[in-house]
Protein backbone atom coordinates (compact mmCIF):
# COMPACT_ATOMS: atom_id res chain seq x y z
CA UNK A 1 0.00 0.00 0.00
CA UNK A 2 2.97 2.07 0.39
CA UNK A 3 3.91 4.63 -2.18
CA UNK A 4 0.70 3.71 -4.15
CA UNK A 5 -2.01 6.24 -5.26
CA UNK A 6 -5.57 6.12 -4.01
CA UNK A 7 -7.63 8.70 -6.06
CA UNK A 8 -5.98 11.60 -5.14
CA UNK A 9 -4.13 10.68 -2.19
CA UNK A 10 -0.63 8.74 -2.36
CA UNK A 11 0.22 6.65 0.68
CA UNK A 12 3.55 7.41 2.15
CA UNK A 13 3.51 5.46 5.59
CA UNK A 14 1.61 3.30 8.20
CA UNK A 15 0.38 4.76 11.49
CA UNK A 16 -1.84 2.13 13.01
CA UNK A 17 -3.29 -1.61 12.31
CA UNK A 18 -5.68 -3.31 13.88
CA UNK A 19 -8.38 -6.50 12.73
CA UNK A 20 -10.69 -3.88 10.69
CA UNK A 21 -7.97 -2.38 8.82
CA UNK A 22 -4.99 -0.07 8.62
CA UNK A 23 -4.67 3.60 9.26
CA UNK A 24 -2.13 5.83 6.71
CA UNK A 25 -0.34 8.92 6.20
CA UNK A 26 -1.16 10.05 3.06
CA UNK A 27 -0.54 13.53 0.73
CA UNK A 28 -3.48 14.83 -0.84
CA UNK A 29 -1.87 15.28 -4.33
CA UNK A 30 -4.82 18.23 -5.27
CA UNK A 31 -4.78 20.26 -2.46
CA UNK A 32 -1.09 19.36 -1.25
CA UNK A 33 -1.56 18.51 2.50
CA UNK A 34 -1.18 15.29 4.80
CA UNK A 35 -4.34 13.46 5.66
CA UNK A 36 -5.12 10.31 7.54
CA UNK A 37 -6.39 7.44 5.52
CA UNK A 38 -8.87 4.99 7.17
CA UNK A 39 -8.89 1.85 4.63
CA UNK A 40 -11.46 -0.69 5.55
CA UNK A 41 -9.87 -4.45 5.18
CA UNK A 42 -11.11 -5.55 1.61
CA UNK A 43 -12.62 -9.13 2.81
CA UNK A 44 -14.50 -6.82 5.75
CA UNK A 45 -15.67 -4.79 2.53
CA UNK A 46 -17.32 -7.41 1.70
CA UNK A 47 -20.05 -7.90 5.15
CA UNK A 48 -22.88 -5.32 4.37
CA UNK A 49 -23.07 -4.82 8.26
CA UNK A 50 -19.33 -3.67 8.79
CA UNK A 51 -19.09 -0.95 6.37
CA UNK A 52 -22.34 0.46 7.17
CA UNK A 53 -20.52 1.04 10.91
CA UNK A 54 -17.41 2.22 8.96
CA UNK A 55 -20.27 4.63 7.20
CA UNK A 56 -21.57 5.39 10.98
CA UNK A 57 -18.64 6.54 12.12
CA UNK A 58 -18.05 9.06 8.96
CA UNK A 59 -22.02 10.33 9.83
CA UNK A 60 -20.86 10.94 13.22
CA UNK A 61 -17.75 13.15 12.38
CA UNK A 62 -19.54 14.56 9.51
CA UNK A 63 -21.60 16.69 12.33
CA UNK A 64 -18.90 17.90 14.20
CA UNK A 65 -16.65 20.98 13.22
CA UNK A 66 -14.41 22.36 15.73
CA UNK A 67 -10.78 23.02 15.93
CA UNK A 68 -11.01 20.36 18.84
CA UNK A 69 -11.54 17.61 17.19
CA UNK A 70 -10.03 15.74 14.30
CA UNK A 71 -11.69 16.61 11.21
CA UNK A 72 -13.12 14.23 8.73
CA UNK A 73 -13.12 15.46 4.86
CA UNK A 74 -14.56 12.52 3.59
CA UNK A 75 -15.82 9.48 3.14
CA UNK A 76 -14.71 7.57 -0.30
CA UNK A 77 -14.99 3.97 -2.20
CA UNK A 78 -11.64 2.96 -4.20
CA UNK A 79 -12.12 -0.07 -6.39
CA UNK A 80 -12.58 -2.67 -3.39
CA UNK A 81 -10.88 -0.25 -1.11
CA UNK A 82 -13.58 1.83 1.21
CA UNK A 83 -11.65 5.03 2.66
CA UNK A 84 -12.52 7.67 5.12
CA UNK A 85 -10.37 10.52 4.52
CA UNK A 86 -9.08 12.66 8.01
CA UNK A 87 -7.42 15.14 9.48
CA UNK A 88 -3.58 14.46 10.16
CA UNK A 89 -1.99 15.41 13.29
CA UNK A 90 0.86 16.03 14.24
CA UNK A 91 1.63 15.88 17.79
CA UNK A 92 1.58 13.73 20.69
CA UNK A 93 -0.83 11.63 22.54
CA UNK A 94 -1.47 12.15 26.40
CA UNK A 95 -0.98 8.48 26.89
CA UNK A 96 2.86 9.08 25.54
CA UNK A 97 3.38 12.21 27.26
CA UNK A 98 1.97 10.34 30.68
CA UNK A 99 4.61 7.71 30.15
CA UNK A 100 7.52 9.77 28.99
CA UNK A 101 6.60 12.65 32.33
CA UNK A 102 4.44 10.36 34.94
CA UNK A 103 2.48 13.31 35.72
CA UNK A 104 1.56 17.30 35.01
CA UNK A 105 1.15 19.59 37.63
CA UNK A 106 -2.30 20.54 37.15
CA UNK A 107 -1.65 24.32 35.38
CA UNK A 108 -0.80 22.40 32.54
CA UNK A 109 -3.81 19.51 32.60
CA UNK A 110 -6.39 22.24 33.33
CA UNK A 111 -6.00 23.91 30.08
CA UNK A 112 -5.79 20.56 28.33
CA UNK A 113 -8.83 19.64 30.10
CA UNK A 114 -10.61 22.82 28.78
CA UNK A 115 -9.85 22.04 24.98
CA UNK A 116 -11.11 18.29 25.46
CA UNK A 117 -14.42 19.63 27.42
CA UNK A 118 -14.58 22.20 24.73
CA UNK A 119 -14.61 19.42 22.02
CA UNK A 120 -17.03 17.32 24.20
CA UNK A 121 -19.63 19.95 24.38
CA UNK A 122 -19.36 21.02 20.67
CA UNK A 123 -20.17 17.03 20.31
CA UNK A 124 -22.99 16.66 23.00
CA UNK A 125 -25.40 19.70 21.40
CA UNK A 126 -24.55 17.55 18.30
CA UNK A 127 -26.23 14.33 19.69
CA UNK A 128 -22.78 12.63 19.69
CA UNK A 129 -21.57 10.74 22.72
CA UNK A 130 -17.72 9.48 22.32
CA UNK A 131 -17.86 6.71 25.01
CA UNK A 132 -14.01 6.61 24.84
CA UNK A 133 -12.22 9.86 26.49
CA UNK A 134 -9.02 8.19 27.46
CA UNK A 135 -5.03 9.60 27.32
CA UNK A 136 -4.75 7.77 24.34
CA UNK A 137 -7.51 9.42 22.13
CA UNK A 138 -6.53 12.87 23.01
CA UNK A 139 -3.67 14.58 21.40
CA UNK A 140 -1.64 17.81 21.92
CA UNK A 141 -0.37 19.03 18.21
CA UNK A 142 2.79 20.99 17.66
CA UNK A 143 1.06 24.00 18.35
CA UNK A 144 -0.10 23.14 21.66
CA UNK A 145 -3.90 22.42 20.52
CA UNK A 146 -6.01 19.88 22.02
CA UNK A 147 -7.38 17.37 20.04
CA UNK A 148 -9.97 15.11 20.59
CA UNK A 149 -9.53 11.68 18.23
CA UNK A 150 -11.11 8.52 17.18
CA UNK A 151 -15.20 8.83 17.23
CA UNK A 152 -15.37 5.41 16.29
CA UNK A 153 -17.24 3.93 19.09
CA UNK A 154 -19.68 7.40 19.17
CA UNK A 155 -23.17 7.39 19.72
CA UNK A 156 -25.28 9.31 17.75
CA UNK A 157 -28.51 10.34 19.80
CA UNK A 158 -32.29 9.57 17.97
CA UNK A 159 -30.77 6.54 15.47
CA UNK A 160 -32.30 3.24 16.52
CA UNK A 161 -29.68 1.04 18.84
CA UNK A 162 -27.66 -1.39 16.76
CA UNK A 163 -26.27 -3.34 19.97
CA UNK A 164 -27.79 -6.38 22.06
CA UNK A 165 -29.67 -4.52 25.14
CA UNK A 166 -27.34 -4.69 28.24
CA UNK A 167 -24.27 -4.43 25.81
CA UNK A 168 -21.27 -1.90 27.31
CA UNK A 169 -18.53 -0.54 25.51
CA UNK A 170 -15.36 1.76 26.40
CA UNK A 171 -11.89 0.94 27.85
CA UNK A 172 -12.74 -0.40 31.21
CA UNK A 173 -10.79 2.08 33.56
CA UNK A 174 -12.43 5.26 31.90
CA UNK A 175 -16.50 3.85 32.00
CA UNK A 176 -18.87 5.60 34.16
CA UNK A 177 -21.01 2.81 35.95
CA UNK A 178 -23.99 2.73 34.01
CA UNK A 179 -21.54 2.35 30.64
CA UNK A 180 -20.20 -0.59 32.77
CA UNK A 181 -23.83 -1.84 33.12
CA UNK A 182 -24.07 -1.18 29.73
CA UNK A 183 -27.40 1.24 30.11
CA UNK A 184 -27.94 3.64 27.77
CA UNK A 185 -25.23 6.96 27.88
CA UNK A 186 -25.70 10.11 27.47
CA UNK A 187 -23.20 13.28 27.62
CA UNK A 188 -22.52 13.24 31.24
CA UNK A 189 -20.95 9.63 30.67
CA UNK A 190 -18.01 11.58 28.56
CA UNK A 191 -18.14 13.87 31.63
CA UNK A 192 -16.99 10.99 33.79
CA UNK A 193 -14.40 9.67 31.58
CA UNK A 194 -13.58 13.25 31.63
CA UNK A 195 -13.00 13.28 35.34
CA UNK A 196 -10.82 9.89 35.05
CA UNK A 197 -8.96 11.75 32.34
CA UNK A 198 -7.91 15.00 34.69
CA UNK A 199 -7.42 12.32 37.63
CA UNK A 200 -4.67 10.42 35.78
CA UNK A 201 -3.25 13.72 34.52
CA UNK A 202 -2.80 15.11 37.92
CA UNK A 203 -1.84 11.75 39.70
CA UNK A 204 0.10 9.50 36.63
CA UNK A 205 -2.11 6.43 37.63
CA UNK A 206 -5.77 5.63 37.36
CA UNK A 207 -8.71 6.89 39.62
CA UNK A 208 -9.30 2.83 40.86
CA UNK A 209 -6.81 0.02 41.42
CA UNK A 210 -7.02 -3.26 42.81
CA UNK A 211 -5.68 -7.12 42.64
CA UNK A 212 -8.49 -8.20 40.25
CA UNK A 213 -10.40 -7.06 38.23
CA UNK A 214 -13.48 -7.94 39.78
CA UNK A 215 -12.41 -6.25 42.92
CA UNK A 216 -11.52 -3.32 40.31
CA UNK A 217 -14.96 -3.54 38.82
CA UNK A 218 -16.72 -3.23 42.41
CA UNK A 219 -14.81 -0.39 42.99
CA UNK A 220 -15.89 1.88 39.63
CA UNK A 221 -19.40 0.48 40.45
CA UNK A 222 -19.48 1.65 44.59
CA UNK A 223 -16.69 3.82 45.52
CA UNK A 224 -15.77 7.13 44.79
CA UNK A 225 -12.61 8.04 43.39
CA UNK A 226 -9.45 9.25 45.93
CA UNK A 227 -8.72 12.73 45.87
CA UNK A 228 -5.97 13.27 43.49
CA UNK A 229 -4.37 15.84 46.25
CA UNK A 230 -3.83 12.42 48.38
CA UNK A 231 -2.09 10.87 45.84
CA UNK A 232 0.49 13.99 44.52
CA UNK A 233 1.43 17.17 45.76
CA UNK A 234 -0.04 20.94 45.44
CA UNK A 235 -4.18 20.07 44.18
CA UNK A 236 -6.13 22.62 44.74
CA UNK A 237 -9.31 21.83 46.80
CA UNK A 238 -11.69 23.23 44.21
CA UNK A 239 -10.12 20.41 41.86
CA UNK A 240 -10.02 17.94 44.09
CA UNK A 241 -13.88 18.40 44.28
CA UNK A 242 -14.22 18.75 40.45
CA UNK A 243 -12.84 15.21 39.99
CA UNK A 244 -15.13 13.95 42.45
CA UNK A 245 -18.06 15.51 40.75
CA UNK A 246 -17.42 14.77 37.83
CA UNK A 247 -17.09 11.07 38.49
CA UNK A 248 -19.83 10.92 40.61
CA UNK A 249 -21.66 7.36 40.20
CA UNK A 250 -25.02 8.69 39.59
CA UNK A 251 -25.22 10.40 36.16
CA UNK A 252 -27.65 13.45 37.62
CA UNK A 253 -24.89 14.07 40.21
CA UNK A 254 -22.03 15.16 38.09
CA UNK A 255 -21.60 18.42 36.16
CA UNK A 256 -24.79 18.66 33.84
CA UNK A 257 -22.48 19.99 30.57
CA UNK A 258 -18.89 20.17 29.38
CA UNK A 259 -19.79 23.76 29.81
CA UNK A 260 -20.18 23.96 32.96
CA UNK A 261 -17.48 21.26 34.47
CA UNK A 262 -14.88 23.87 32.19
CA UNK A 263 -16.20 26.97 33.97
CA UNK A 264 -15.54 24.98 37.50
CA UNK A 265 -11.88 24.50 35.94
CA UNK A 266 -11.65 28.21 35.24
CA UNK A 267 -12.77 29.41 38.64
CA UNK A 268 -9.75 27.30 40.24
CA UNK A 269 -6.95 29.57 41.08
CA UNK A 270 -3.34 29.04 42.27
CA UNK A 271 -4.13 29.98 46.25
CA UNK A 272 -7.53 27.35 46.01
CA UNK A 273 -5.31 25.18 48.54
CA UNK A 274 -6.85 23.84 51.66
CA UNK A 275 -4.49 22.68 54.36
CA UNK A 276 -5.31 19.46 54.30
CA UNK A 277 -6.60 17.25 51.16
CA UNK A 278 -9.98 16.42 50.56
CA UNK A 279 -10.96 12.69 52.49
CA UNK A 280 -14.62 12.62 51.77
CA UNK A 281 -14.64 12.90 48.63
CA UNK A 282 -18.35 12.24 48.48
CA UNK A 283 -19.32 14.99 50.50
CA UNK A 284 -17.22 17.43 48.74
CA UNK A 285 -19.08 16.41 45.41
CA UNK A 286 -22.45 16.49 46.62
CA UNK A 287 -21.20 19.80 48.25
CA UNK A 288 -20.29 21.03 44.43
CA UNK A 289 -23.89 19.32 42.96
CA UNK A 290 -25.77 21.38 45.58
CA UNK A 291 -24.40 24.66 44.52
CA UNK A 292 -24.58 24.00 40.67
CA UNK A 293 -27.84 25.15 38.65
CA UNK A 294 -30.10 22.39 38.20
CA UNK A 295 -30.13 22.72 34.19
CA UNK A 296 -28.79 18.96 34.41
CA UNK A 297 -32.71 17.94 32.76
CA UNK A 298 -31.11 18.06 29.61
CA UNK A 299 -30.64 14.64 29.13
CA UNK A 300 -28.71 13.31 26.07
CA UNK A 301 -30.63 9.55 25.65
CA UNK A 302 -29.58 8.06 22.64
CA UNK A 303 -30.50 4.71 20.54
CA UNK A 304 -28.23 4.02 18.44
CA UNK A 305 -24.63 2.51 19.30
CA UNK A 306 -22.23 2.92 16.19
CA UNK A 307 -20.68 -0.79 16.14
CA UNK A 308 -21.12 -3.58 18.34
CA UNK A 309 -19.04 -6.74 19.52
CA UNK A 310 -15.47 -5.62 19.07
CA UNK A 311 -15.87 -2.05 18.53
CA UNK A 312 -12.73 0.31 18.75
CA UNK A 313 -10.51 3.38 17.81
CA UNK A 314 -12.61 4.27 14.37
CA UNK A 315 -15.29 2.12 14.11
CA UNK A 316 -14.64 -1.84 14.90
CA UNK A 317 -11.33 -2.33 16.98
CA UNK A 318 -9.72 -5.50 16.68
CA UNK A 319 -6.12 -7.14 16.14
CA UNK A 320 -5.36 -9.78 13.98
CA UNK A 321 -4.41 -11.88 17.05
CA UNK A 322 -7.54 -13.20 19.42
CA UNK A 323 -6.54 -11.82 22.85
CA UNK A 324 -7.28 -14.31 25.24
CA UNK A 325 -7.03 -12.02 28.25
CA UNK A 326 -8.97 -9.42 30.11
CA UNK A 327 -11.66 -11.69 31.51
CA UNK A 328 -13.02 -11.97 34.78
CA UNK A 329 -11.06 -14.78 36.18
CA UNK A 330 -13.53 -17.64 37.01
CA UNK A 331 -16.65 -18.41 37.12
CA UNK A 332 -17.02 -17.86 40.64
CA UNK A 333 -15.88 -14.30 39.84
CA UNK A 334 -18.79 -13.64 37.43
CA UNK A 335 -21.12 -14.97 39.98
CA UNK A 336 -19.90 -12.46 42.44
CA UNK A 337 -20.53 -9.70 39.63
CA UNK A 338 -23.68 -11.21 38.62
CA UNK A 339 -25.15 -10.66 42.38
CA UNK A 340 -23.26 -7.41 43.02
CA UNK A 341 -25.28 -5.96 40.11
CA UNK A 342 -28.44 -7.28 40.81
CA UNK A 343 -29.90 -4.63 42.84
CA UNK A 344 -27.92 -1.75 40.24
CA UNK A 345 -28.70 -2.68 36.50
CA UNK A 346 -31.31 -5.43 35.19
CA UNK A 347 -30.73 -9.00 36.36
CA UNK A 348 -29.62 -10.08 32.50
CA UNK A 349 -26.50 -8.24 32.56
CA UNK A 350 -23.51 -9.54 33.77
CA UNK A 351 -20.31 -7.52 32.71
CA UNK A 352 -17.55 -9.86 31.04
CA UNK A 353 -14.75 -8.00 29.53
CA UNK A 354 -12.94 -8.53 26.18
CA UNK A 355 -10.11 -7.13 24.75
CA UNK A 356 -9.75 -5.30 21.65
CA UNK A 357 -6.30 -3.95 21.29
CA UNK A 358 -5.36 -0.76 20.57
CA UNK A 359 -2.66 0.42 17.99
CA UNK A 360 -1.09 3.34 18.24
CA UNK A 361 0.85 5.76 15.98
CA UNK A 362 3.53 8.46 17.96
CA UNK A 363 2.45 11.17 15.36
CA UNK A 364 -1.46 10.17 15.09
CA UNK A 365 -3.78 8.18 16.89
CA UNK A 366 -6.36 8.48 14.30
CA UNK A 367 -6.61 4.24 13.59
CA UNK A 368 -9.03 1.70 12.40
CA UNK A 369 -9.23 -0.44 15.35
CA UNK A 370 -6.64 1.04 17.40
CA UNK A 371 -8.37 2.43 21.04
CA UNK A 372 -8.00 -0.16 23.43
CA UNK A 373 -11.65 -0.72 23.48
CA UNK A 374 -13.16 -3.02 25.98
CA UNK A 375 -16.61 -4.67 24.93
CA UNK A 376 -18.40 -5.46 28.45
CA UNK A 377 -21.22 -8.00 27.71
CA UNK A 378 -23.63 -10.43 29.21
CA UNK A 379 -23.77 -13.79 30.18
CA UNK A 380 -27.00 -15.71 31.15
CA UNK A 381 -24.93 -18.50 32.96
CA UNK A 382 -22.15 -16.44 35.00
CA UNK A 383 -19.52 -18.05 33.20
CA UNK A 384 -16.94 -16.11 31.19
CA UNK A 385 -16.51 -16.46 27.51
CA UNK A 386 -13.61 -17.39 25.61
CA UNK A 387 -12.35 -13.40 24.80
CA UNK A 388 -12.64 -14.24 21.57
CA UNK A 389 -7.54 23.84 23.94
CA UNK A 390 -8.21 27.33 21.77
CA UNK A 391 -5.94 26.82 24.59
CA UNK A 392 -2.29 26.61 24.33
CA UNK A 393 -0.84 24.57 26.73
CA UNK A 394 2.60 23.07 27.39
CA UNK A 395 3.63 20.08 25.54
CA UNK A 396 7.19 19.48 27.30
CA UNK A 397 9.85 17.85 25.05
CA UNK A 398 8.82 16.40 21.81
CA UNK A 399 5.74 16.66 19.34
CA UNK A 400 3.37 14.08 20.47
CA UNK A 401 4.82 -17.47 14.24
CA UNK A 402 5.98 -20.44 15.10
CA UNK A 403 9.49 -20.22 16.74
CA UNK A 404 12.42 -21.08 15.08
CA UNK A 405 12.79 -24.44 14.57
CA UNK A 406 16.43 -25.17 14.44
CA UNK A 407 17.69 -26.87 17.03
CA UNK A 408 20.49 -25.21 18.89
CA UNK A 409 24.12 -26.35 18.54
CA UNK A 410 25.36 -27.75 21.79
CA UNK A 411 28.76 -25.50 22.42
CA UNK A 412 32.03 -27.59 23.26
CA UNK A 413 32.56 -24.80 25.52
CA UNK A 414 30.26 -22.63 28.01
CA UNK A 415 28.18 -20.18 25.80
CA UNK A 416 28.88 -16.49 27.13
CA UNK A 417 26.42 -15.12 29.07
CA UNK A 418 25.78 -11.81 27.89
CA UNK A 419 23.56 -9.54 30.66
CA UNK A 420 20.90 -7.17 28.95
CA UNK A 421 20.06 -4.04 30.77
CA UNK A 422 17.11 -3.66 32.97
CA UNK A 423 14.43 -1.29 30.63
CA UNK A 424 14.00 1.93 32.51
CA UNK A 425 16.90 1.45 34.98
CA UNK A 426 20.44 2.34 34.53
CA UNK A 427 22.71 -0.89 34.48
CA UNK A 428 26.43 -1.51 34.87
CA UNK A 429 26.73 -3.44 31.11
CA UNK A 430 28.35 -6.60 31.76
CA UNK A 431 31.34 -8.18 29.87
CA UNK A 432 30.84 -10.08 27.27
CA UNK A 433 33.49 -12.73 25.88
CA UNK A 434 32.53 -12.36 22.42
CA UNK A 435 31.79 -15.53 20.40
CA UNK A 436 33.03 -15.11 16.88
CA UNK A 437 32.20 -16.66 13.52
CA UNK A 438 35.35 -18.17 11.94
CA UNK A 439 34.59 -17.25 8.57
CA UNK A 440 34.38 -13.21 9.16
CA UNK A 441 35.60 -12.79 12.60
CA UNK A 442 32.56 -11.05 13.46
CA UNK A 443 31.40 -10.43 17.09
CA UNK A 444 28.02 -12.67 16.87
CA UNK A 445 27.35 -12.20 20.41
CA UNK A 446 27.58 -8.66 20.11
CA UNK A 447 24.50 -9.06 16.99
CA UNK A 448 22.57 -11.40 19.13
CA UNK A 449 22.64 -8.94 22.54
CA UNK A 450 21.84 -5.70 20.16
CA UNK A 451 18.99 -7.82 18.72
CA UNK A 452 17.63 -9.01 22.19
CA UNK A 453 18.25 -5.50 23.41
CA UNK A 454 15.42 -3.77 20.72
CA UNK A 455 13.20 -6.39 21.28
CA UNK A 456 12.83 -6.25 25.02
CA UNK A 457 12.88 -2.08 24.13
CA UNK A 458 10.54 -2.76 21.81
CA UNK A 459 8.41 -4.69 24.77
CA UNK A 460 8.91 -2.21 27.36
CA UNK A 461 7.93 0.84 25.72
CA UNK A 462 4.61 -0.63 24.41
CA UNK A 463 5.86 0.14 20.42
CA UNK A 464 3.46 -1.80 18.88
CA UNK A 465 4.86 -1.58 15.11
CA UNK A 466 8.50 -2.27 15.92
CA UNK A 467 7.42 -5.07 18.38
CA UNK A 468 5.24 -6.27 15.34
CA UNK A 469 8.25 -6.40 13.20
CA UNK A 470 10.73 -8.03 15.51
CA UNK A 471 8.52 -10.69 17.31
CA UNK A 472 7.62 -13.56 16.14
CA UNK A 473 5.77 -16.92 17.35
CA UNK A 474 3.72 -17.11 19.93
CA UNK A 475 2.93 -13.53 20.10
CA UNK A 476 -0.97 -13.23 21.01
CA UNK A 477 -1.19 -12.34 24.66
CA UNK A 478 2.22 -10.57 24.84
CA UNK A 479 1.57 -8.29 21.62
CA UNK A 480 -2.30 -7.44 23.00
CA UNK A 481 -0.92 -6.04 25.92
CA UNK A 482 1.86 -4.09 23.79
CA UNK A 483 -0.75 -2.95 21.73
CA UNK A 484 -3.17 -2.08 24.55
CA UNK A 485 0.03 0.08 26.31
CA UNK A 486 -0.29 -2.02 29.05
CA UNK A 487 2.90 -3.44 29.30
CA UNK A 488 4.47 -1.60 32.45
CA UNK A 489 7.97 -2.95 32.47
CA UNK A 490 10.41 -5.41 30.82
CA UNK A 491 13.93 -6.33 32.28
CA UNK A 492 15.68 -9.40 30.61
CA UNK A 493 18.24 -12.05 31.79
CA UNK A 494 21.44 -13.47 30.67
CA UNK A 495 21.44 -14.47 26.87
CA UNK A 496 22.86 -17.97 26.36
CA UNK A 497 24.49 -17.45 23.01
CA UNK A 498 24.94 -20.63 19.98
CA UNK A 499 27.10 -19.28 17.52
CA UNK A 500 28.52 -20.89 14.08
CA UNK A 501 27.33 -22.31 10.79
CA UNK A 502 26.91 -18.76 10.08
CA UNK A 503 24.40 -18.41 12.33
CA UNK A 504 23.98 -17.10 16.03
CA UNK A 505 20.97 -17.69 18.53
CA UNK A 506 20.63 -16.54 21.52
CA UNK A 507 17.83 -17.37 24.26
CA UNK A 508 16.86 -15.17 27.29
CA UNK A 509 13.77 -14.98 29.52
CA UNK A 510 12.07 -11.38 30.02
CA UNK A 511 10.37 -10.63 33.42
CA UNK A 512 7.32 -8.30 32.39
CA UNK A 513 4.81 -6.76 34.48
CA UNK A 514 1.41 -5.47 32.79
CA UNK A 515 -1.85 -4.23 33.09
CA UNK A 516 -5.30 -6.20 32.97
CA UNK A 517 -7.99 -4.71 31.02
CA UNK A 518 -9.40 -3.29 34.32
CA UNK A 519 -6.00 -1.89 35.78
CA UNK A 520 -5.01 -5.05 37.92
CA UNK A 521 -0.99 -5.41 37.88
CA UNK A 522 0.43 -8.74 37.32
CA UNK A 523 3.51 -10.20 36.35
CA UNK A 524 5.02 -13.25 34.15
CA UNK A 525 8.45 -14.41 32.66
CA UNK A 526 8.44 -15.21 28.64
CA UNK A 527 11.13 -16.92 27.09
CA UNK A 528 12.91 -15.41 23.99
CA UNK A 529 15.35 -16.19 21.23
CA UNK A 530 17.31 -13.53 19.44
CA UNK A 531 18.07 -14.92 15.99
CA UNK A 532 20.64 -13.19 13.44
CA UNK A 533 22.09 -15.04 9.99
CA UNK A 534 25.10 -14.76 8.15
CA UNK A 535 24.67 -12.14 4.86
CA UNK A 536 27.40 -11.06 3.09
CA UNK A 537 29.80 -9.89 5.21
CA UNK A 538 27.50 -8.92 7.58
CA UNK A 539 24.96 -9.96 9.75
CA UNK A 540 21.02 -10.27 9.33
CA UNK A 541 18.55 -9.62 11.97
CA UNK A 542 15.87 -12.26 12.39
CA UNK A 543 14.35 -11.32 14.73
CA UNK A 544 13.19 -12.68 18.84
CA UNK A 545 11.31 -15.90 18.52
CA UNK A 546 8.56 -15.93 21.45
CA UNK A 547 8.76 -19.35 22.40
CA UNK A 548 6.38 -18.50 25.88
CA UNK A 549 5.02 -15.54 26.92
CA UNK A 550 4.42 -16.62 30.03
CA UNK A 551 0.47 -16.31 29.95
CA UNK A 552 0.26 -12.54 29.62
CA UNK A 553 -2.88 -11.76 28.30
Amino acid sequence: MIGTQLGNYRVVSRLGEGGMGTVYRAVDTMLDRDVALKVLRPELARQAALVERFRAEAVALARLRHEHIAALYGLDRQGEEFVMVMEYVSGETLESRLAREGTMNWQQAVPIMRGVLEALGHAHVRGVVHRDIKPANVMVDGDGTVKVMDFGIARLMGENRQTRAGVAIGTPSYMAPEQLRGEDVDGRTDLYAAGALLFELLTGRVAFQADSDYSLMMQQLNEPPPAPSTITGEVPRALDAAVARAMAKKPEQRFATAGEFSKALDEITPDAFSAEPIRDVAAAAAAVVARAPRDWRIYFIGACVIGAVGLGAAIVTGDPQVPTGGTISSAADSARIRDSLAALAPPTVTPVVTNTPTTTSGSQIASVGGSGVREVVPTETGVSPTPSPTPRVPTGSGGTRKPGSSKPTTPATPSPQVQLPVVGTTTTPAKVEPARDADAGVSVSRRVQDLAERCVAAISSNNASRAASLLRGDTGGLMSAINDGRIASASAGSVDVDAGDGRGEGRFSVRISWRTAFGGNKSATARLSAEVSRSGDGWRSLGCAVESSGGIK
